[in-house]
C-alpha cells in the first residue's frame, strides 16, 4: 500500500542528539556510551542479535546479519541507514531504501528459535512501566503551587542514572522553541518514552503541540483534537463534529 511505511519508521536527527548536552553526537554506536536508551548498539543482545542481527535502540549506519555480514538493500547497495533527511521528505533514487534513522526499541523476542515476528514475538506492545511513574512525580512535583524542582530533579537523575545519563544540572519543564531541548522534563520523557506511543499526548499537556520542530510546520489548532468518525455521526444525531473539521 502506498505510504504504509513498509520500508521503516524513522526518527529525526534532532531528537537523537538530543540525549547528549550540546547535541554533541556522532550517529555511531559509540554514542551509546552517552545514554543506554540510544540502545545497544555497541554489544549484541543475545537472543535476539544471535538469531537475527539486530541490536534495539536507533539503527544507524551499516546493519549486519546475525553472522557479522554487511547487509546489502533491495538493490545490492550497503544497507546503511543515513541520519540526512530530504528538507521535503520525498526521497529518490538509490537512497530510498537507507534515509532515515529506524527504530528498533522492542524488537521481537526469539528466544522460541525463528524468526517469525507473528508467532514469536512473546514482547507484544509496552503499556506502563515505572519509569512513567518515576517522571509524572517529578511532572507533579514541578506543576504544583509550590514547585519543588530540586525534588523532581533528583527523581530524574535517578533514572538517568539507571541509564548510563549524566546527571542534569538543573531542569525546567520544557523549552516553548525546542521540543527535544537537553534539561527539560519533556525532553527526558521523549528520551524514556520513544515508541511508546506518549509523545502526542505529552507535546499537547506541555503546550507545545503546535510549535514546529525537525520536519513540521506549525499545525493548525484543531489538530488539538480528532475528528469524531462519520459513522459515528451517522448513527447519533446528537454528536456534533469537532471545530475545523
Amino acid at each position: 500500500a502506498p505510504n504504509a511505511g513498509w520500508n521503516g519508521f524513522s526518527t529525526t536527527g534532532d531528537f537523537y542528539k538530543s540525549f547528549a548536552a550540546a547535541g554533541a553526537m556522532n550517529f555511531t554506536p559509540t554514542d551509546t556510551l552517552v545514554d543506554t536508551r540510544l540502545g545497544g548498539r555497541k554489544t549484541s543482545w543475545p537472543p535476539t542479535t544471535v538469531a537475527s542481527g539486530i541490536k534495539p535502540g536507533f539503527l544507524v549506519g551499516q546493519q549486519y546479519d546475525a553472522a557479522g555480514n554487511p547487509l546489502k538493500d533491495r538493490k545490492g547497495a550497503p544497507l546503511a541507514f543515513d541520519p540526512t533527511i530530504a528538507p521535503t521528505m520525498i526521497e529518490t533514487g538509490a537512497n530510498l531504501e537507507v534515509t532515515g534513522i529506524r527504530v528498533a526499541k522492542y524488537v521481537p523476542d526469539l528466544a522460541a528459535g525463528g524468526a517469525n515476528y507473528s508467532s514469536n514475538v512473546g514482547n507484544w506492545l509496552v503499556l506502563m512501566r515505572f519509569p512513567n511513574v518515576v517522571l509524572m512525580t517529578a511532572e507533579a512535583l514541578m506543576r504544583q503551587a509550590t514547585p519543588d524542582d530540586a525534588a523532581a530533579l533528583a527523581l530524574v537523575n535517578g533514572l538517568r542514572a539507571a541509564r548510563g545519563a549524566a546527571p542534569l544540572v538543573s531542569m525546567t519543564l520544557a523549552d516553548p522553541t525546542n521540543v527535544d531541548a537537553y534539561g527539560t522534563l519533556l525532553g527526558e520523557r521523549g528520551r524514556e518514552f520513544y515508541w511508546e506511543s506518549e509523545r502526542r499526548t505529552d507535546l499537547i499537556r506541555f503546550g507545545v503541540y503546535l510549535t514546529t520542530w525537525q520536519y513540521n510546520p506549525t499545525d493548525d489548532p484543531k489538530y488539538l483534537v480528532f475528528p469524531v468518525p462519520n459513522q459515528a455521526l451517522a448513527v447519533n444525531p446528537t454528536l456534533k463534529q469537532n471545530p475545523g473539521y
